[in-house]
């Protein structure tokens, strides 16, 4: 059965194949921690291109807080005080957020701006990208994971930290 929607994925799966898919991140954010509004989408001329598309997957339950929110984005209807209800994603293990930043010529979508809302408990995130170009990371020297490995398992056996192998 075809519905309204088969023209708009088969548009999105023509045009995924031209696309470069950068290395999944993973964000730990701490109890009490937030994450600032911010968009995803990059400044013009950025080396891989633009962010066409964001992949945020919740890799834990998370009992109060953590939301990400959009603050322009809508729902509709009202909340319990009369406003506009804005779309919010309560992290949970498994759980995937799709959203894109920017529109197919890569001009950013303002109302794409979300911020990681204040949590009680830890929070972790895996985060892809998808470009419209190669992406090659741009990190200064000694700031990769690699670099960073030894340090940090120092670190957590300095202070009796289960570090996994």
């Amino acid at each position: 059965m075809r519905t309204a929607y088969t023209p708009h994925v088969q548009h999105v799966h023509v045009h995924v194949h031209r696309m470069c898919m950068r290395t999944a991140c993973t964000m730990h954010v701490q109890a009490g921690q937030m994450f600032s509004w911010h968009y995803d989408a990059l400044p013009p001329f950025h080396p891989g291109g633009q962010r066409a598309a964001t992949c945020l997957v919740y890799l834990n339950d998370v009992a109060d807080g953590g939301r990400t929110a959009f603050r322009d984005l809508r729902l509709g209807g009202t909340d319990a005080e009369g406003k506009p209800r804005r779309v919010e994603v309560a992290p949970k293990k498994g759980r995937a957020l799709l959203f894109f930043p920017s529109f197919a010529d890569g001009t950013p979508d303002e109302r794409t701006l979300h911020a990681g809302e204040p949590t009680a408990d830890e929070k972790w995130v895996a985060q892809l990208w998808l470009h419209h170009a190669p992406y090659t990371p741009n990190v200064p020297e000694g700031s990769s994971q690699a670099a960073a490995t030894p340090a940090a398992r120092e670190y957590a056996a300095e202070r009796g930290l289960r570090v996994p192998p």
